[in-house]
C-alpha cells in the first residue's frame, strides 16, 4: 500500500438486485453524479459500523408488531450516546 493510500486491500463482489432496486440504484448514481461502486461501496461501509441493533432492524429481522417499538428505543439509544458523547 502507498503512503497516503486510505482505501486499502479493495475486494471486489457480486451484488444480486431486484430489478426496481436496480433501477432506483441507476436513478440516484444519475442524480448524484456517482458510480455503482462507489454508492453501494459507501453503503456497506456504512451498515458495517452499525450497530447489531440497527443492522437487525434494517433488514426487517424483528416481528412487524414491535417494529415501531424498537426503532424508538433505538432512537432513544443513538440520542443517549450522543449525549453522553458531548
Amino acid at each position: 500500500m502507498r503512503k497516503g493510500n486510505t482505501m486499502g486491500k479493495r475486494i471486489i463482489m457480486r451484488v444480486e438486485l431486484r430489478s426496481k432496486s436496480k433501477d432506483q440504484l441507476d436513478e440516484f448514481c444519475t442524480r448524484t453524479g456517482m458510480t455503482k461502486v462507489a454508492a453501494v461501496s459507501r453503503l456497506i461501509d456504512w451498515f458495517c459500523r452499525q450497530s447489531d441493533t440497527l443492522q437487525a432492524m434494517i433488514q426487517g429481522l424483528f416481528p412487524q408488531s414491535i417494529e415501531s417499538k424498537v426503532a424508538v428505543m433505538i432512537l432513544k439509544a443513538i440520542a443517549a450516546k450522543k449525549a453522553n458523547a458531548t
